[in-house]
């Protein structure tokens, strides 16, 4: 099979430690280069969150459900000479979420500005007009810090620095620096208490992160996902994880599973070596870790410099979890909407930010994510999504606390019109951070990387290029440029390129 290959890493010896979107990304791209890769997987499947779980008639997702710019898989598939739709298809939805107030009026989050300015203008029509006279100069800002902040290999201060060289994202770097919060970036712009302040708080949460917590900065890598538009691949997640595996067969990538990594040797400052169980030694050129910094940096031949940097690293807060309910019901959920998905806000969203992000309690009343798979075969599929803390020392999630979570949402949701009565649900999976941190290998189960309150961890996450090794680089969600499924992608395919 031809690999199109720039010669740049002919011959060279590639491992990636760990099996899922960035890892697999980061393997296709180096191997394109002319690498020999292999991927150690310390699950028995490859994909990790991509991964779906089958529940009967329905292929439940783990992780997000849709897809903000199937783009950037278009151009990893590029890069190995395919096209992404002979793969996998991808349709656009819209609207992207139908959100739900206490109260029971909805909000339709549209692609299309013109047609969210129509919903924003139900509750303020100020509000709507400021929208629409906003969006060019913010389409304009956005798309300077995508080119020069997210798409290129991260670097820390300096970094930020080159992406404040563009006068065009100059407002970006003022608003990085501002101690104001993301949600008082919004209040700034518009006057209304609904409308515009919960579309951004719905992006935010997709990145797991609280808009009365994270920085203003972040409003303009959000608008780029809003610019981008939601996107479903026909088939779900599990089609994308299909789509990865099939191009990286074709690619000769080599995997083992159930491979737990233990080492990672230098000689002369520089990868020498992968050593562990589940496989033999491996030679290595260049080591893509595609797990917690602190973890990779863990592995390294133990000097005071590294044994330090790991302990700087591990002290870094991990970011939020998630409390899911997978159900199949015998009866319809009477819950409709356009979009496939429905969140139903919660009374206090600054209060459940705060107990959530403080690592205090499950929040009260914190939104629900509801993810609608339709009927099957006269049954009806549902997927319930509460963001919540990690498990860490100071919070553990037990079976009782597990199960007052789960009779609290369920009452939720009664409230809210659809039909959880036991004699109505037929089959039912439930995963806490517990087991989300045993099934994907997350510090904590943190589903999201790094604790995105902080500016710091908003906008300096551990770059691509380790400084404890050269060879060494990071990727997912852990690693710039952050969370979500589309930007975990991306940190993989940086993370290969800057190997280059």
């Amino acid at each position: 099979m031809k690999i199109f290959s720039d010669g740049s890493l002919d011959g060279r010896r590639a491992v990636v430690v760990g099996g899922g979107a960035a890892g697999l990304a980061a393997a296709i791209v180096l191997r394109a280069r002319g690498a020999r890769v292999r991927v150690l997987e310390q699950g028995p499947v490859v994909g990790g969150r991509l991964t779906p779980m089958v529940l009967g008639p329905f292929a439940f997702g783990s992780g997000e459900e849709s897809f903000a710019g199937p783009q950037i898989l278009g151009r990893l598939f590029a890069r190995a000479g395919h096209r992404l739709s002979d793969f996998v298809e991808f349709a656009p939805l819209d609207p992207a979420a139908s959100l739900v107030f206490p109260d029971g009026e909805r909000l339709a989050v549209h692609r299309s500005p013109d047609r969210l300015a129509e919903e924003i203008a139900r509750f303020s029509k100020a509000d709507a007009h400021r929208l629409e006279t906003l969006w060019r100069k913010w389409e304009s800002r956005a798309r300077a810090v995508d080119e020069r902040f997210t798409t290129q290999p991260g670097r820390g201060w300096r970094g930020l620095a080159e992406c404040a060289a563009s006068p065009r994202a100059w407002p970006f770097a003022a608003s990085a620096a501002s101690p104001r919060t993301l949600d008082g970036w919004v209040r700034r712009r518009f006057a209304g208490d609904r409308g515009m302040r919960q579309v951004f708080a719905w992006l935010a949460s997709r990145h797991g992160v609280s808009p009365h917590r994270a920085p203003a900065g972040l409003a303009y890598p959000l608008i780029m996902d809003a610019m981008r538009g939601a996107w479903m691949a026909q088939g779900g997640v599990g089609a994308v994880r299909e789509a990865l595996l099939r191009l990286a067969s074709l690619m000769d990538v080599r995997m083992t599973r159930d491979a737990c990594v233990e080492r990672i040797e230098t000689e002369n400052g520089a990868v020498h070596t992968v050593s562990g169980r589940g496989f033999k030694p491996l030679r290595a050129d260049v080591v893509v870790a595609a797990m917690n910094p602190a973890k990779a940096a863990a592995m390294l031949s133990p000097t005071e410099p590294i044994v330090a940097a790991a302990k700087r690293l591990e002290r870094r807060r991990t970011g939020r979890s998630a409390f899911a309910i997978s159900l199949i019901l015998r009866e319809s959920a009477r819950i409709r909407s356009d979009a496939r998905e429905t969140m139903l806000l919660g009374p206090g969203p600054r209060e459940a930010a705060r107990q959530i992000d403080g690592w205090l309690v499950p929040a009260a009343s914190p939104d629900i994510h509801l993810y609608d798979y339709g009927e099957s075969d006269g049954l009806h599929g549902l997927r319930i999504v509460v963001q919540q803390p990690p498990q860490t020392a100071r919070w553990r999630w037990s079976a009782a606390t597990i199960a007052q979570e789960r009779e609290r949402v369920l009452k939720r949701l009664s409230k809210a019109g659809v039909d959880v009565r036991e004699s109505n649900i037929l089959e039912e999976v439930v995963l806490s951070p517990a087991e989300f941190a045993k099934a994907h290998g997350l510090a904590g189960g943190s589903l999201y990387g790094l604790w995105g309150g902080s500016w710091r961890a908003a906008f300096l996450r551990p770059p691509q290029s380790s400084p404890l090794a050269k060879g060494l680089y990071h990727a997912g969600s852990f690693a710039h440029p952050g969370a979500a499924l589309h930007l975990a992608l991306q940190s993989g395919i940086l993370a290969a390129e800057s190997a280059l």
